[in-house]
């Protein structure tokens, strides 16, 4: 069906709801919905997801304008190329079902493989490398087990919307955090996610058929739509006050990492966990750190926002700068004098790698040598980076025993763990910490 079009334009792209428009004449009546009268001017509406582009997801209005410029750009090229953008999928779709019949199958195995080279997991940028870490073992450890029960590890193509919403919704299992169920034989935990993990994990399955869509091997994926579910999901005993979603560290254990830590052989390990602890350095931070962020004279870090996790905040890289206290300061002179020497180039990894001063340590690796060395002597299992959640914890107690009043605690800890505002340190405190910060407020009103 022939047609004419103009007025290609972006409406509202400083709202979090925006679309691309333009004016469509066909050279007869045409109806996109059945039921209704066909017409043959239309005004469509293009919100991104025959394109696979959300701009409602985007974090800032930056963002949200780089992917409404996309849009456009991507729907003008189809209305000059005799393309309807409103019924792309439907065309697709019958395109797509005379290819596959003359296609193999995609295999669980495959679609893995072809997922790390399309986002380039196999040599991840630095932040992107614990996402591709955890992604990976989502994908080996857990949905694998989820694919294999629904019988589709011979073609992932055949995982339907509704695979992936009975998934998610038996996650969000209210009823208790942890039931069983049986794969092959064998009976395996699952545990209950919150809500919010609910969403994260529609994300992170969207990972394995990005690269399909993109190769026109499925139309559309089956995560599209899905987040609608939100509404549907149950809060669960993991979202409750006072559930410890972190590993805290005993006062025994502390000792023990103290006296088996600080040796020549276990110093950068030692230095680590030192930093998750006094600094609450994050772990998606810890390895990207170089030597000249370590400012010794004034005691503080100085950490530009392209290393962690909030950089999507800054239109640019700024500095953030993180006071450390004696203890610290001294660890750290010992830890660089010992591992640098003289040669104290700025550039050099904090904590590189056995190979060299300039060599990046990856997560798996250092889990490894960890283990390995220090983690080896000490009792406890836990992680260094639990550390992190440690030491907020004590600092926490620490100023509540002083009769600190908790809304000057939170402001405090707010600035030191870099959360965007109180509402985030107030939940990853309960939620996340398991502290019981309601009752403080209680508290001081009845000692009013």
């Amino acid at each position: 069906m022939k047609f004419s079009f103009s007025d290609v334009r972006l409406v509202d792209v400083t709202k979090k709801k925006s679309w691309v428009t333009y004016k469509i004449e066909f050279d007869e009546p045409f109806s996109y919905k059945e039921g209704t009268v066909p017409k043959r001017v239309h005004y469509p509406k293009i919100y991104g997801g025959e394109y696979q582009i959300r701009l409602g997801s985007a974090k800032t209005l930056k963002e949200r304008k780089i992917l409404g410029e996309d849009l456009l750009a991507l729907v003008l090229e189809d209305l000059q190329e005799g393309k309807d953008p409103k019924r792309k999928t439907e065309i697709e779709v019958a395109k797509i079902a005379v290819e596959k019949e003359k296609t193999n199958n995609v295999s669980y195995d495959s679609a893995i493989e072809n997922m790390i080279k399309y986002h380039r997991w196999d040599n991840p940028s630095e932040t992107q490398e614990l996402t591709a870490v955890n992604a990976i073992n989502f994908f080996n450890n857990q949905f694998r087990l989820y694919v294999t029960e629904i019988n589709k590890l011979d073609d992932i193509t055949k995982i339907t919307k509704d695979d992936i919403v009975f998934y998610i919704a038996r996650h969000n299992n209210p009823q208790g955090k942890v039931y069983l169920y049986p794969v092959d034989g064998k009976t395996y935990k699952i545990r209950t996610w919150t809500i919010s993990t609910c969403i994260s994990k529609i994300q992170t399955i969207n990972y394995i058929f990005m690269p399909l869509v993109d190769k026109n091997i499925i139309p559309i994926s089956p995560t599209v739509g899905i987040s609608n579910l939100r509404k549907k999901l149950k809060r669960t005993a993991t979202q409750k006050i006072f559930v410890k979603r972190h590993q805290i560290w005993t006062e025994e254990e502390l000792v023990e990492f103290h006296i088996k830590g600080n040796t020549d052989e276990n110093r950068l390990f030692y230095n680590v966990g030192l930093c998750c602890y006094h600094a609450f350095i994050r772990r998606s931070e810890i390895l990207r750190m170089r030597l000249g962020m370590v400012d010794l004279q004034n005691k503080r870090f100085v950490i530009p926002s392209s290393i962690t996790k909030s950089d999507r905040k800054y239109d640019t890289v700024v500095h953030i700068y993180l006071k450390f206290n004696q203890k610290l300061h001294d660890a750290l002179e010992l830890y660089i004098n010992q591992q640098f020497g003289k040669d104290l180039n700025p550039e050099y990894r904090l904590f590189p790698a056995p190979e060299g001063n300039n060599i990046k340590y990856t997560y798996e690796e250092f889990r490894k040598d960890n283990r390995s060395s220090l983690f080896k002597h000490l009792d406890s299992s836990k992680t260094p980076y639990s550390l992190k959640h440690t030491g907020v914890t004590e600092y926490w107690n620490r100023q509540i025993d002083k009769g600190i009043h908790p809304n000057v605690i939170i402001s405090k800890l707010m600035k030191k763990c870099r959360h965007s505002n109180t509402n985030e340190t107030i939940k990853y405190l309960e939620l996340e910490l398991g502290l019981d910060v309601a009752s403080k407020y209680e508290d001081d009103e009845d000692d009013e």
